[in-house]
C-alpha cells in the first residue's frame, strides 16, 4: 500500500495488522498470521506513563525481526495523535501524480501491453489518437469485445505498417459502433 501510519501517541494504530513500520518495506509485521486476532495498540509497547519502548513486552509480543523494527522506530516525545501519511512521498502528502506513479510501480511491470514491441508500434502509428487508446484500452482489457491481447500485440509487433493501421482502424470501427448500439 501506499499509505502508512506514523506513531505519535501510539492508541489509534495497531501494532499488530497496521502498516506502521517504516524499517519494513510493506510497513507490516512479518507473519500477520501468527498475530491473528490480537489487536495490541503500539501504546502498550510503551513503559507505563511513557513514550518510549518497553523491549521486554515488545520482545515478548513480537519475534525478532518484528521487535527489531519497533524498537528501531523512533517515537515523538511531544503529544501528538498517530496519523495516517502517504509514504511514497517525500512531503508525506499525496498527489495524484504520487499514485499515479505508485500505481505504474506496481502494475504497469505486468502488463503485456506496455513490455510488448506490439505496443510501441501502435503508439507511432499515423492514425487518430482516438484510434490508439481505444486500441490501448482494448489491450488492458478494458474494452469487453472479447480478452486477447496477447495474440493481437504479437501480430502487431510482427506485421507490414499497413496492416498494423487497417488492425487498429477495425479495433476502433468495431469499439465506435458497439458504443453506439449500447
Amino acid at each position: 500500500m501506499g499509505f502508512q501510519w506514523v506513531v505519535g501517541d501510539g492508541r489509534s494504530t495497531v501494532a499488530t495488522k497496521d502498516l506502521w513500520l517504516a524499517q519494513k518495506f510493506d510497513f507490516r509485521v512479518d507473519n500477520l498470521k501468527m498475530y491473528e486476532g490480537r489487536e495490541e495498540k503500539v501504546a502498550t509497547l510503551f513503559y507505563p506513563n511513557s513514550k518510549t519502548w518497553d523491549p521486554e513486552r515488545v520482545h515478548s509480543v513480537f519475534i525478532y525481526g518484528d521487535a527489531t523494527a519497533i524498537l528501531a522506530t523512533n517515537v515523538p516525545q511531544r503529544q501528538v495523535e498517530d496519523r495516517i501519511v502517504w509514504a511514497k512521498s517525500l512531503d508525506r502528502i499525496y498527489s495524484v501524480k504520487t499514485g499515479y506513479y505508485f500505481w505504474q510501480n506496481l502494475y504497469a511491470a505486468d502488463s503485456n501491453c506496455a513490455q510488448s514491441e506490439g505496443w510501441k508500434r501502435i503508439w507511432r502509428l499515423s492514425i487518430p489518437h482516438k484510434v490508439k487508446i481505444s486500441v490501448w484500452r482494448f489491450c488492458r482489457n478494458n474494452v469487453l469485445v472479447f480478452s486477447a491481447p496477447e495474440w493481437l500485440l504479437q501480430k502487431l509487433s510482427s506485421a507490414r505498417y499497413d496492416e498494423v493501421v487497417a488492425i487498429c482502424l477495425v479495433l476502433w470501427g468495431i469499439w465506435f459502433w458497439r458504443n453506439k448500439r449500447v
